[in-house]
């Protein structure tokens, strides 16, 4: 006899006492009326029971996992991504909003990763005056200018450390070729962008001023009061600051202007309405957050010392357009 036999025997032979409940026989569950114990022993058992179900689990419990440990991952991308997008990594800045633009045609053609990159390190190891015009376009400064710029390089900027390769940043008709060169600096590293443009005879050439940021009157002048008419190589970015002569913010359009050499931030306004107010604003219409500009900018009385009001757009990039190379 089984023991399961021996067990219900055992029941049926009980005799009722005073006070025991009503034998009621064998009762068979209501449909309908199952409740969920939560005891995990017979749900395990049903799982072993049952091949395909166990299967079935497995497969939902691994989609489960990767489809939250992508959303993790897209979620992190995504509180990161406002965070790179503050900083000033000039590689970056140099890529920003560049897709968009189109190589302009011309009977020169581009010189390659490693021709662009030979320019650049030939004209910056270069400390010979009789070759700084075959290498530089020049501007207004002078051979002895360059070469003393060049050879300060290690004061200034650090150790040399690396090329990348930009390929083709053509604007305002422009051909350009950049390269951004890049320094361990003193603190943090520096990075400094070699824009290439050939000269009439289709020759390229590492444009100084771009590379060298010039500003004239200089930073230091500048920053200290000095010079009532500016022309800056800055970094500008649409900004909400409006004080003194350019409080009324419906009569005025406020840029911040900064440059890698220093961490002042100056503040450039344009007039509603303006040419440059609506040159700037198309400029920032793609959605980009900052661009390299060259602007004419001007003091103003009551103004404070970083006020500016922009009297010109010299160009979208650092290099002055009307130089050899239009398309």
């Amino acid at each position: 006899m089984k023991p399961q036999d021996i067990r219900r025997g055992i029941t049926s032979r009980h005799v009722r006492t005073d006070g025991d409940a009503p034998d009621l026989g064998r009762v068979s569950r209501m449909h309908g009326m199952d409740f969920d114990t939560g005891g995990a022993g017979s749900r395990s058992r049903g799982t072993r029971g049952n091949p395909a179900r166990r299967k079935a689990v497995m497969i939902w419990s691994v989609a489960l996992g990767v489809s939250a440990f992508i959303v993790m991952i897209v979620a992190v991308f995504l509180w990161l991504r406002p965070q790179l997008s503050r900083t000033f990594p000039p590689t970056s800045a140099v890529t920003e909003e560049n897709d968009d633009r189109v190589r302009v045609i011309s009977k020169f053609p581009s010189p390659s990763r490693e021709e662009a990159i030979n320019l650049v390190e030939d004209a910056l190891a270069n400390r010979d005056p009789a070759r700084v015009e075959l290498l530089f376009r020049t501007g207004n400064s002078t051979p002895r200018e360059i070469l003393d710029y060049c050879a300060s390089s290690g004061e200034r900027d650090g150790v040399f450390d690396n090329f990348d390769w930009l390929s083709s940043l053509d604007t305002d008709g422009l051909l350009i070729e950049g390269v951004v060169v890049n320094y361990k600096g003193k603190e943090k590293a520096v990075q400094r962008l070699a824009l290439l443009t050939p000269d009439d005879r289709g020759r390229w050439k590492l444009d100084f001023d771009a590379f060298a940021r010039i500003a004239r009157p200089p930073w230091g002048e500048l920053l200290a009061g000095g010079g009532d008419h500016v022309l800056v190589r800055v970094m500008a970015t649409p900004d909400v600051y409006y004080n003194g002569p350019f409080r009324d913010e419906t009569q005025w359009t406020c840029y911040a202007m900064s440059t890698p050499d220093n961490d002042e931030v100056l503040r450039g306004y344009c007039k509603v309405g303006s040419p440059e107010a609506e040159a700037l604003r198309r400029l920032f219409a793609n959605g980009a957050t900052t661009s390299r500009v060259i602007l004419e900018i001007n003091r103003v009385t009551g103004g404070e010392t970083r006020q500016f009001e922009i009297s010109s757009l010299r160009a979208t990039d650092w290099i002055l357009a009307g130089t050899p190379g239009r398309g």
